[in-house]
């Protein structure tokens, strides 16, 4: 809670995070004082959630291979205490992360019932799973030349607390295949949803009939530009085609404008 509320008062203020990109959220500011034991975080604690927010660091040459979680809704429900942290430190076994992550390397990666994840190194251990692994679930082919000569039209879009899967890997995938292709917006166009979780839910408005969109794109050749997400809650939010971010006029009007820089 604390977290959540403190990178809310840091980036915007508002329910939710209206442009994570642009959110520069630093844990440490919550470190407790000399004396002091509430309202605050220890040096342990500010530690483990820079480390959720900032990703996986390889451990030779910390450079951050996959990246973290953006800021923002931390204690919302469905969001870290069901994939990440667990309801309590003694519970962590409930965490949905936990329990894929262990059971996928037990099973999967080692064929070994006793193996424990939280002791593996992060390495040598990590990439000797991740190359038996890979080739089966993974889905980094940047190349959609086959697809996109067949006609195939593509609406991706990703919350930006999802608490599963972080939002910025999303974004790595889609400016991979921009990198491959080029220009992509002929069939390929990504929202990333302020304040939604993982598929849905959250503080941010996020109903969309993503159908209907792709149906008007493919039948009607009408690409798709802004949209808004409803809810019932929370009222409505303009939406951008990536890389583009909502942004107020201060009278009420909302428009797309270029990326900030994420």
């Amino acid at each position: 809670q604390l977290l959540q509320k403190s990178a809310l008062a840091q980036c915007g203020g508002e329910a939710f995070v209206r442009d994570p990109a642009s959110c520069r959220f630093d844990p440490a500011k919550l470190q407790c004082k000399v004396g002091q034991t509430e309202e605050c975080l220890t040096a342990a604690q500010v530690n483990s959630a820079r480390t959720i927010y900032e990703g996986r660091r390889h451990p030779r040459t910390g450079k951050i291979v996959f990246p973290g979680f953006s800021p923002g809704a931390e204690a919302a429900g469905g969001s870290w205490q069901a994939w990440t942290t667990g309801p309590s430190a003694d519970r962590i076994g409930q965490a949905a992360s936990y329990q894929f992550t262990s059971n996928a390397l037990k099973y999967f990666a080692y064929g070994d019932p006793a193996f424990d994840f939280l002791t593996m190194d992060v390495g040598a251990q990590f990439d000797r799973a991740q190359a038996k692994m890979a080739p089966l679930i993974d889905s980094p082919n940047p190349n959609l030349s086959a697809f996109k000569a067949r006609g195939g039209k593509l609406i991706q879009f990703h919350g930006w607390n999802d608490p599963a899967i972080p939002a910025r890997s999303s974004i790595l995938y889609y400016e991979d295949v921009g990198r491959t292709m080029g220009d992509t917006a002929g069939f390929y166009r990504m929202y990333l949803v302020p304040g939604m979780l993982h598929c849905a839910g959250g503080a941010g408005p996020n109903t969309v009939d993503w159908l209907a969109m792709i149906d008007r794109w493919v039948v009607a050749k009408d690409a798709p530009g802004p949209v808004t997400a409803t809810s019932v809650a929370n009222g409505s939010q303009l939406l951008c085609p990536y890389p583009g971010v909502a942004r107020s006029d201060g009278k009420g009007g909302w428009s797309c404008s270029a990326k900030t820089k994420s």
